[in-house]
C-alpha cells in the first residue's frame, strides 16, 4: 500500500505547476474563520472550478513531496475517499527534510475555497493557490525525542532539560557536549565553557575556547576583526561561528511617531561599536543563480526577498516564539493594509522586504547578497543620521560616526546620503512608507542646505577631471579636498566611508605630486575616517590598504 502511494506521489509530482489563468486569484480576503465555510467532500468538487465558501477536511496518508515551493502529499477525507493535494506557494516546500516533518502522516489539512485541477496527463489533484488558504493540524509526536533533532530544531530550552535528565542517570561525553550546546544556544556561554572545560579532552578544551571567544563578542563586543576581514577579502560568501552584541548603553524603546528605535542611555564615543549582529538568515547573490522561486498571489518583493522569505521559515521551523517575535517586526508599506492575520509566512515575506539590508563586498562593495538583522532593524533612518553600518559576511557591524548624548536617538541611513532630496524621498515612500524630517531634508526642502548642493557639484567635477586622458593632480587633489571638507559638517557624519574614499585618492594624488607633508596628513586622514567606520585594530587597516593597492606607501611614509 505504502508503494502505491509513493507511486501516486510521483506521478503527482508530474502535474502542471499551476495554469496561468489561476495565477491571478487573489488569496482569501472575505473568509477567514473556519466556521464561516461550508464543508465539501472531493467527490463533491468539480473540474476546473474554484469553490468558494467551501472547505474540504483531510487527513494526509503519505509522506509529502517537496518541490521549489510546493508541496505533493496523498490525503483522505472525511468520506475516506483519497485524493492527491498540491499546496503551492508553501515555505516548506524547498525542503523535503522540513516538509517531512512539518506534515508527518496523520496531519490534519483544511483546504479553504479549494481548486480541482486536471493536468494534460488526466491527473486530478485538489490545489490549494495560496498560503492564508490552508490550515495544518499536525499530530501529536508519539515518538522518543532525540536530543540531537532539538538541537537542530533550535529547541534549546527541551534540548537542555533532556541532556540534563540523561546526565542524572548516565550520561556520556556526547551528552556533555551537546548539552553545552543547548546552553550556548540559550546565551550561556560561560556557563557552557564551565561545562566543557570539566570533560578535561581536548576536544572539550577546544569548544571551551570557542564559548569564551563567544563571551567577549556578546558582552564586550570584541570581535576577532583582523580575522574576519581577512576571511572576507578572500571573496568568500562567509557565515562566521560568531554571536552578537548590542552595546549596554543603548537600548530599545518606543518613539512617539517611529514606532520602535534604539537610544542611547548614557553618551557613547565616535566610533563606539552598537551593534554587532549575526545574520538571522542570510542569502548570497551565489545562492540565487538557477534557483526557481514562485510567490504566491498578493505577494510583493523580488527573487531575493522571495528566497530569503522561504529560507528563514524554514529556519524557524518548530520555532514558534522567534517567529512570534520576526513577526512583531514592522511590516513597512504593509503595516496598514487589512492582511495583519494572513499565514505567517506572508507576513515573514513583508517583514523581510521591509527590514532586510544588502550584504556587500569588502569596504563597501557591490551588493554580495541580501540578509535579515533584527536588531540593526530597530535602528530609525535618518538622512543626517549619526551612526554608519557595514556588513564583513554575515555580520553587521554599527559604529557611531559622532559623539552621542544620553538620551539621543541612534540613527542609520537606509539609503545613500549623497543622492538627491527627490530621489532619496521616491525611495524611502516607496519601500519603507514614509517621507524622512531629518534636519538635512528639512533644510534641502527650504532650500538652505548649500553644502549639499556644493558636495553633489563638486563629485561631478571630480568624475569630469577623472574621465579626462590626462588628469591634472593638481586639480584633482584640489577636487578630492574640497570633497572631503564639505563632509566634514556634522549632518555628513554618516559618510565617513566616502570621506574614506576621498581621503584615499587624494593620497593617491599627493603622492604623484611628490608633496610628502600633504601626503602624511591625507594619510592621517584616511586613518581617522577608516577608524571611524571600521574601528581602530591597525591590522585591519593596513589589510584594506593593501586591497587599494596601497600597503608599501602606507608603511614607507608612517614610519618616516
Amino acid at each position: 500500500q505504502q508503494s502505491a502511494i509513493d507511486e501516486a506521489v510521483a506521478e503527482a509530482e508530474k502535474l502542471v505547476l499551476w495554469p496561468p489563468e489561476f495565477t491571478e486569484f487573489p488569496p482569501l480576503r472575505e473568509h477567514r474563520v473556519l466556521g464561516e465555510f461550508t464543508p465539501i467532500l472531493e467527490s463533491e468538487l468539480s473540474i476546473g472550478e474554484v469553490h468558494r465558501g467551501r472547505a474540504l477536511t483531510a487527513t494526509t496518508i503519505s509522506r509529502p513531496a517537496a518541490r521549489d515551493s510546493t508541496i505533493t502529499v496523498i490525503a483522505e477525507d472525511e468520506s475516506g475517499a483519497a485524493f492527491r493535494a498540491v499546496l503551492h506557494y508553501h515555505p516548506f516546500g524547498g525542503s523535503i527534510a522540513i516538509a517531512e516533518r512539518q506534515l508527518p502522516c496523520g496531519t490534519r489539512l483544511c483546504i479553504k475555497e479549494p481548486y480541482l485541477q486536471e493536468s494534460a496527463q488526466a491527473n486530478l489533484a485538489v490545489c490549494c493557490a495560496h498560503p492564508d488558504n490552508v490550515t495544518v493540524g499536525a499530530p501529536a509526536r508519539t515518538e522518543s525525542v532525540d536530543l540531537r533533532q532539538l538541537l537542530e530544531e533550535k529547541r534549546f530550552s527541551e534540548a537542555l532539560a533532556l541532556a540534563d535528565s540523561k546526565l542524572e542517570s548516565a550520561g556520556d561525553d556526547a551528552v556533555h557536549l551537546m548539552r553545552a550546546d543547548a546552553m550556548a544556544g540559550l546565551g550561556q556561554f560561560r556557563e557552557a565553557a564551565r561545562s566543557l572545560l570539566s570533560l578535561r579532552t581536548a576536544d572539550s578544551a577546544e569548544r571551551a575556547k570557542q564559548m569564551m571567544q563567544w563571551v567577549k563578542e556578546s558582552e564586550q563586543g570584541k570581535y576577532d576583526f583582523l580575522s574576519l576581514h581577512t576571511a572576507n577579502a578572500g571573496g568568500s560568501d562567509n557565515r562566521f561561528p560568531c554571536v552578537s552584541y548590542r552595546n549596554p548603553h543603548a537600548e530599545v524603546r518606543r518613539t512617539p511617531d517611529k514606532g520602535n528605535g534604539m537610544f542611547a542611555t548614557q553618551s557613547l564615543s565616535a566610533g563606539e561599536l552598537v551593534v554587532g549582529e549575526k545574520a538571522e538568515c542570510i542569502l548570497y547573490s551565489s545562492e540565487l543563480v538557477g534557483k526557481p522561486v514562485v510567490t504566491a498571489p498578493g505577494w510583493s518583493g523580488d527573487v531575493g526577498d522571495a528566497l530569503l522569505s522561504q529560507r528563514l521559515m524554514q529556519n524557524l521551523s518548530g520555532q514558534a516564539g522567534r517567529l512570534d517575535l520576526l513577526l512583531g517586526m514592522s511590516r513597512g508599506t504593509h503595516e496598514a493594509s487589512a492582511d495583519g492575520d494572513a499565514a505567517p509566512c506572508v507576513l515573514l515575506s513583508q517583514v523581510v522586504q521591509a527590514n532586510r539590508h544588502m550584504a556587500s563586498a569588502p569596504w563597501e562593495g557591490p551588493p554580495r547578497g541580501t540578509g535579515l538583522w533584527p536588531t540593526a532593524s530597530k535602528l530609525n533612518h535618518a538622512c543626517d543620521a549619526n551612526c554608519s553600518w557595514h556588513t564583513v559576511g554575515d555580520m553587521f557591524f554599527i559604529r557611531c560616526q559622532r559623539n552621542i548624548a544620553a538620551g539621543e536617538e541612534l540613527t542609520l541611513s537606509y539609503i545613500n546620503g549623497t543622492v538627491s532630496l527627490d530621489t532619496r524621498k521616491e525611495v524611502l515612500k516607496s519601500r519603507h512608507g514614509f517621507i524622512c524630517g531629518c534636519g538635512l531634508c528639512k533644510e534641502q526642502d527650504a532650500g538652505v542646505a548649500s553644502g549639499k548642493r556644493q558636495y553633489e557639484a563638486v563629485c561631478r567635477k571630480i568624475q569630469a577631471c577623472e574621465s579626462k586622458k590626462k588628469v591634472d593632480p593638481h586639480e584633482a587633489l584640489k577636487l578630492q579636498t574640497t570633497a572631503f571638507e564639505t563632509l566634514e559638517a556634522p549632518e555628513y557624519c554618516s559618510l565617513h566611508n566616502a570621506q574614506l574614499e576621498h581621503a584615499m585618492a587624494a593620497c593617491h594624488r599627493a603622492f604623484e605630486l611628490r608633496k610628502e607633508d600633504v601626503l602624511k596628513k591625507w594619510m592621517e586622514a584616511a586613518r581617522c575616517a577608516f577608524q571611524l567606520h571600521y574601528g581602530s585594530h591597525p591590522g585591519v587597516f593596513e589589510l584594506y590598504a593593501k586591497e587599494r593597492g596601497m600597503a608599501q606607501l602606507f608603511a614607507q611614509y608612517s614610519t618616516k
